[in-house]
């Protein structure tokens, strides 16, 4: 009879826990397929970005390619401006079908279509005038400056879409790293409870000696699955406790800060105590927060490890509370963010660097395409030149070659460049 009871306890641990584990199988593809889908949003908004760094790129193209036509009535000049032309109605489709969803976007592309449907008749009606042998109505026209203006308001809404689209996409970003959060946490934590249940069937038929050998199997079963999730999990999984105690179900935390498992184990090292002060506080406010909603959180902090190397960490944890609304333990995972954050911080030092020479240097530097189109300019090359900005003199400089003195020396550099690769003392 007891032996019975013994068997219906076991039978409905198994139902239930074969009822976990298709939650979790449920519960993972969803967020799997949150993550998926939120990626696929994510690469939307990145096209949707190549559509409009394209179109501005047109649209430029097509304002150099006729001011070009118009200064050395050179019809080589034409042809980026017929590209641009057939090509820019394309683009602003593909940008529309993009972001059909948006409808801030679409309003913003409705204004934008006239926009560069004036711009370009604009454009058209300057060449028209020069073929009809009228060069000096279509210099006048340029030197109204509307086409400037056009193409001004022009940038400035596909900047505004641009902004748009990256709020959308900082949004996609934050939803994704959601998803796999909640992924990793459902994860851990179905297979946490899933150990636990085996271990309490065990516990039910550990009179019964053949049910206690399956039950066994079962168990290490159980446990050999836990571990390979575990272990092949590129992070460190991690149960914690408010009074800074740590339990780790692996030793990757001991490659990770130099303090083997046992000293978590024995408590002789709590895990705020390797934190840097300068971060506590913030990473205070960060768990307060998650406490006063929905109890998970991501945060960023700095670790020394028992070697003293100061250590970049991401955390992704939840907050599991007793019934009466404490808290128990927290339960998640520590990443090594390290090294992406050298490189981030590398880049950014570099990017500031660069920006600070370009802007500041005295000789005048500037970056153009083989054709002679001025891309970049600094400051000291548009003053050196006569022009009031960078900017001028990008959009007033059709052929590079009009600067030099010997028009051919910009053919020798070229044909330098394309032998040799650089150029230098020239």
């Amino acid at each position: 009879m007891k032996w019975q009871g013994n068997k219906n306890i076991a039978a409905w641990g198994f139902s239930l826990a074969l009822g976990i584990l298709a939650a979790l199988n449920i519960s993972s593809y969803w967020h799997m397929h949150r993550f998926i889908e939120n990626n696929k949003l994510v690469a939307n908004s990145l096209e949707v970005h190549d559509k409009l760094e394209d179109l501005l790129l047109a649209l430029t193209d097509a304002e150099t390619g006729q001011r070009g036509y118009i200064i050395s009535r050179d019809t080589y000049f034409l042809e980026p401006y017929q590209t641009a032309l057939s090509g820019i109605p394309k683009t602003i489709q593909e940008a529309r079908k993009l972001t059909a969803h948006h409808l801030g976007v679409q309003q913003r592309l409705d204004s934008l279509e006239p926009l560069i449907a004036k711009t370009l008749a604009l454009m058209k009606e300057r060449i028209s005038l020069l073929k009809k042998g009228e060069p000096e109505a279509a210099v006048q026209s340029v030197r109204q400056k509307e086409g400037l203006r056009l193409m001004e308001e022009s940038r400035n809404l596909i900047a505004q879409i641009e902004q748009d689209e990256k709020i959308m996409l900082e949004q996609r970003l934050k939803e994704t790293e959601a998803s796999q959060a909640k992924f990793l946490f459902t994860l851990v934590t179905g297979s946490l409870t899933g150990f636990g249940l085996l271990g309490l069937i065990f516990y039910f038929l550990k009179r019964d000696i053949t049910e206690q050998r399956r039950a066994e199997a079962a168990l290490r079963q159980r446990e050999m699955e836990f571990r390979l999730v575990v272990n092949n999990i590129p992070a460190v999984v991690f149960k914690g406790y408010l009074d800074g105690s740590v339990d780790f179900f692996d030793h990757k935390v001991e490659a990770m800060t130099g303090y083997g498992k046992a000293d978590f184990d024995a408590r002789r090292v709590k895990w705020p105590e390797l934190m840097l002060k300068e971060d506590l506080r913030n990473a205070a406010k960060i768990f307060i927060r998650a406490l006063r909603t929905d109890r998970a959180y991501v945060r960023e902090y700095r670790i020394k490890s028992k070697e003293g190397k100061v250590i970049w960490i991401q955390e992704r944890s939840h907050i599991v509370g007793k019934p009466g609304g404490e808290v128990e333990y927290l339960s998640g995972v520590f990443f090594d963010i390290s090294k992406p954050k050298r490189v981030e911080e590398a880049l950014r030092e570099n990017e500031d660097n660069y920006r600070n020479i370009f802007e500041n240097a005295v000789e005048g530097i500037f970056q153009s395409t083989p054709q002679g189109r001025l891309l970049k300019v600094n400051p000291a090359h548009a003053q050196m030149f006569g022009y009031d900005s960078p900017y001028e003199m990008v959009n007033s400089i059709a052929d590079l070659s009009q600067n030099y003195v010997e028009v051919e020396r910009r053919q020798v550099l070229r044909k330098s460049i394309e032998e040799q690769g650089i150029v230098r003392g020239f």
